[in-house]
């Protein structure tokens, strides 16, 4: 009973879902739909935009189930063809645009679903994710412009080849820069909080000077490109891709208004072509320098956690313990220590960082300690053991060390040197073993001396005719 009633109640949530989805979207498909009307060139009516080529996609993506699907369907096909009709094409003509909508939709929500089935809940992250959309808004263009330049061909009378550029590549560009700036506002709403006042200033200033340089009277609309390189290394991607769509408004406003270098352009096949490239290579760059950051800011993010994680663990260890760092110019620095080497030691923590470990220790055992590490850098071993000396400046006494080699993979905070060549980590253990080889100093000389006199003993006396009989025969 509990199952059917948590059932029943949760019907009424995904029917409001679904109606509160394809009421929305619907409006919103209608708004970029007439706002791509507008754009269009006389006499050819050809449009600059057509922000509804990323819309229609979005919402495909976004509907779940069979049913949310086939109404965003009907829906796509009916707005189309009733705005169609609304802004001077023939019925016939505008419910076959309709159409091709739906497919340039279907085709791209299909390949997102496939190659990214998660896009609706976390944005791109790498280069590759940036490749996926721009192709996807490839294909799904290609199949519109295919059907467009048809049906124009067809019901206007238009040029295919005509057509088919024109309509395939304003969709691919629109499908990418539309596509790219929906997914991206979620996102970057609910990371407001991060940028604090930053981001929004830097998109408004960004926005100003772009609407000053388009109206500009002089041929500057490419000064615009430094304007989001300087965006997308401050702000991420999410905001990037926000800016983007807005200048591509403006880019179209001041084209459409006759500013701009594109609108001097006397044929209107060309004006829209360089429009639409030129608002192509603003999201490209943006978008691609944008995710680059955001990369080396997450990299440098996961290296200063896996850090502090060292840390933690060395701090942790009861162990004296150190971080060693080898360079490939044979350079050897203590990176990291915990607690228990500065108590070891005697030495403050900042005494002991940055200096090279074979100092620690005696003359005498240097050399077998840069053998140790030569045998791990030189791949002959995986860990070296052995006791040696502390020198009487870092606390005296015997320790026994322990090293052992750091898999590259797991501490990516290793530096390079300039041809690519990785630094090598090794981890240093030491246990004091002083009181250790005291007493066994004391039980050797107690088996070899008179505990009375403090004279050598009849054994000491034995082994050192011993020796002294094998010197004589060996001569």
């Amino acid at each position: 009973m509990e199952r059917l009633l948590g059932l029943e109640s949760s019907a009424p949530r995904t029917r409001t879902r679904s109606a509160a989805l394809a009421l929305g979207f619907a409006a919103l498909f209608a708004l970029a739909f007439l706002a791509g009307r507008a754009t269009r060139v006389p006499p050819a009516q050809l449009a600059l935009a057509w922000p509804a080529a990323g819309v229609v996609i979005l919402w495909l993506l976004a509907a779940r189930g069979a049913v949310e699907r086939v109404v965003a369907c009907v829906v796509v096909v009916v707005v189309s063809g009733v705005l169609n009709q609304l802004t001077g094409t023939e019925p016939l003509g505008a419910w076959l645009f309709g159409l091709v909508n739906l497919s340039h939709g279907a085709v791209g929500a299909v390949l997102l679903h496939r190659w990214r089935p998660a896009w609706l809940r976390s944005t791109w992250t790498t280069l590759g994710d940036v490749g996926v959309l721009l192709g996807v808004a490839a294909a799904a263009a290609a199949a519109s412009g295919l059907l467009g330049s048809l049906v124009a061909w067809w019901r206007f009378g238009e040029p295919f080849a005509e057509g088919l550029l024109i309509i395939g590549f304003r969709n691919a560009v629109s499908s990418f820069v539309v596509l790219n700036a929906l997914l991206a506002v979620p996102k970057l709403w609910r990371s407001r909080r991060e940028h604090g006042a930053e981001c929004p200033l830097a998109l408004t200033s960004a926005l100003v000077v772009t609407g000053v340089l388009l109206w500009l009277p002089w041929p500057v609309d490419f000064a615009i490109v430094p304007v989001v390189v300087i965006v997308a290394l401050r702000c991420g991607a999410q905001a990037t891709s926000v800016l983007v769509a807005l200048q591509g408004v403006l880019v179209v406003a001041a084209t459409e208004g006759g500013s701009g270098q594109f609108a001097a352009l006397d044929d209107p096949q060309a004006r829209v072509l360089a429009a639409q490239a030129f608002v192509l290579v603003l999201a490209v760059v943006g978008v691609v320098l944008a995710t680059l950051e955001d990369a080396r800011d997450a990299a440098l993010v996961q290296s200063r956690r896996d850090r502090d994680q060292l840390q933690d663990h060395m701090e942790a260890a009861l162990l004296a313990s150190a971080h060693v760092v080898v360079q490939p110019d044979g350079f050897v620095h203590v990176d990291a220590v915990n607690a228990a080497l500065v108590t070891l030691t005697g030495r403050p923590r900042h005494a002991l960082l940055g200096v090279d470990p074979r100092t620690w220790f005696v003359d005498d055992d240097v050399e077998a300690f840069r053998q140790g590490i030569c045998e791990l850098t030189l791949g002959r071993a995986l860990g070296w053991r052995s006791q040696l000396r502390l020198d009487d400046r870092w606390g005296g006494g015997w320790v026994d060390v322990a090293l052992a080699l750091v898999d590259p993979d797991l501490d990516p905070s290793l530096p390079q040197d300039g041809s690519g060549a990785s630094s090598a980590a090794i981890t240093l253990q030491m246990i004091d073993v002083t009181a250790q080889k005291e007493a066994e100093q004391a039980l050797a000389h107690a088996a070899l001396h008179d505990d009375l006199t403090g004279l050598a003993n009849r054994a000491l006396w034995a082994d050192s005719l011993e020796r002294a009989a094998q010197g004589v025969g060996s001569e």
